[in-house]
């Protein structure tokens, strides 16, 4: 897929936020996670994580990879808000901008995980569309 300029900075942010939830997940540093190449976690983190979350069958799995996906999604889309207005949230001292957010609106998408239920953040001026899940997207498939 070809991303314009903004849309490539979007897309490093979201990367790198990505890689934050999951290190946020497994207690570790940000800076310790490789982007290319090397494994997000040690075996020794992952057989922690599942000792620590009870996981003993397939579908223990299925649910936390679910949720795991879920949480992702959600700080996805809330830094595509964030680089859209221009500022993080509750950080006014950089806010360049008369717009501001909105609340939420309740979504329901079909993935490969079954039905997902995340919070679109909403904008004052409507201008906020979102990358990783589209306005009136329903299903999220590869790619």
């Amino acid at each position: 897929m070809i991303l314009n300029r903004n849309r490539w900075k979007v897309s490093i942010a979201i990367t790198g936020r990505f890689h934050f939830a999951i290190s946020e997940m497994f207690g570790l540093k940000y800076s310790n996670i490789q982007l290319e190449k090397k494994k997000l976690v040690t075996r020794e983190q992952l057989k922690q994580f599942i000792k620590e979350n009870h996981l003993k069958t397939t579908d223990d799995i299925q649910a936390m990879l679910k949720e795991v996906f879920s949480d992702t999604l959600q700080e996805m889309l809330e830094a595509e808000m964030n680089y859209s207005l221009g500022y993080e949230k509750h950080d006014d001292t950089n806010k360049q901008t008369d717009n501001r957010r909105n609340g939420h609106s309740k979504k329901t998408v079909r993935s490969e995980y079954g039905d997902v239920e995340i919070e679109i953040p909403r904008d004052r001026d409507n201008g906020f569309d979102p990358i990783i899940v589209k306005k009136h997207q329903g299903t999220l498939d590869e790619g």
